[in-house]
């Protein structure tokens, strides 16, 4: 199963961002037969924590575990003090 010898690969990679390696580990652990339920225990995170990653990577291989970081951009609003 080469999908999962690359996942083992990202997820014990240092030069993998830990959001990158825990959706890594979702899909990885998913492939091995865990419950989403003991996924999401296990590393913190919600079902449809769980649901999300695993859809991506299904969609999108391992480029779908990039991307919508928490916190993304805010708009930025300037001070008036003015009101």
């Amino acid at each position: 199963m080469e999908q999962a010898a690359e996942l083992r690969e990202l997820v014990s990679s240092r030069d993998v961002p830990a959001d990158i390696a825990m959706r890594g580990r979702i899909v990885l652990w998913s492939s091995e037969g865990r419950r989403r339920k003991d996924i999401a225990e296990l590393l913190g995170v919600s079902l449809p924590t769980v649901d999300r990653w695993k859809r991506r990577y299904a969609e999108h291989g391992p480029a779908g575990l990039e991307g919508d970081r928490p916190g993304g951009a805010r708009e930025q609003v300037s001070c008036d003090t003015d009101l």
